[in-house]
């Protein structure tokens, strides 16, 4: 069974049954040069703040994407000095949780240090991450595994520049004035920008970990319910597919194959192998123990 849940699991598996089979079970995934823009510009994004390189792919034409992501974590880290000293970028949290199928728990925190954790976003939807509720669903799961002594916790999404390059620009002209922008009105990229801050973050909004504490065993139940469910479906050899999930909130990285009709257990010898791939260690949810 299933000995590991995450943020992103659990919203799998919440949109889709049959997208989680096919990517958390089976281990089936698009290949990067396939995946949205929008994700690759967020992973490139996370490597640069955490680890300073990525090997994130980008073609010829996105080149000017590719340079966009460098220049605003060179404002954040550099320029505006955003975020406080000190920071461990991708610390991972699992915590156990008892069950009659014991149910583990796991949690990437971006980036923490001391009593606070910082959560960033590169987006195009400032006010979708800056939405309390939204907010509040995510950052429940990282108070539940942060340390204790862990009191706060931000939701940091930064805008993606929607700034269009000028008819005689090269890129590295256009992301030079775009940067001049950011610089000039750090508001409008930062939500909530401030000029200091006395933990060190100077953007997004601060949540506090006793707005989450009442809300811990309706985590757990829900986990639990999950589990069961997964379980169930295993045994069943079905996992249903949500067709309201196809397309929203945008469409499904596995519509197609679930539109040719093969998702049965030879799934990963019957996908198209020029845009996805199967990841060598597959999600342990096909109810193996």
């Amino acid at each position: 069974m299933a000995k590991n849940l995450s943020w992103s699991a659990i919203n799998d598996f919440n949109r889709c049954h049959r997208k989680f089979y096919l990517n958390k079970v089976k281990g089936i995934r698009l290949k990067e040069e396939f995946l949205p823009i929008a994700l690759r510009q967020g992973k490139y994004f996370a490597d640069l703040m955490s680890i300073g390189k990525s090997n994130v792919w980008f073609g010829d034409m996105e080149l000017k994407s590719k340079m966009m992501v460098e220049m605003m974590v060179k404002v954040i880290t550099e320029e505006l000095d955003m975020l406080p000293l000190g920071l461990t970028w991708e610390r991972e949290i699992v915590r156990e949780i008892e069950f009659e199928i014991p149910i583990h728990l796991k949690g990437v925190l971006d980036a923490w240090i001391n009593d606070l954790f910082v959560e960033m976003k590169y987006t195009t939807r400032l006010d979708y991450y800056m939405n309390e509720w939204i907010a509040h669903k995510q950052l429940m799961i990282y108070f539940y595994l942060a340390p204790v002594k862990t009191i706060k916790g931000y939701m940091c999404p930064v805008l993606v520049p929607q700034t269009r390059i000028g008819k005689n620009e090269n890129e590295a002209e256009y992301v030079a004035r775009t940067k001049l922008d950011v610089l000039k009105r750090p508001s409008h990229y930062f939500p909530e920008y401030r000029l200091s801050s006395g933990d060190g973050v100077k953007w997004g909004r601060c949540f506090y970990r006793t707005e989450f504490e009442d809300g811990f065993e309706e985590l757990e139940r829900e986990l639990k319910w999950i589990r069961a469910e997964i379980r169930r479906c295993n045994d069943a050899g079905y996992w249903p597919q949500n067709l309201n999930g196809c397309l929203f909130p945008g469409q499904c990285e596995f519509l197609n194959i679930c539109e040719s009709g093969v998702v049965v257990s030879d799934t990963c010898m019957n996908i198209n192998h020029a845009i996805y791939e199967i990841q060598n260690t597959p999600h342990p949810a096909s109810g193996q123990s």
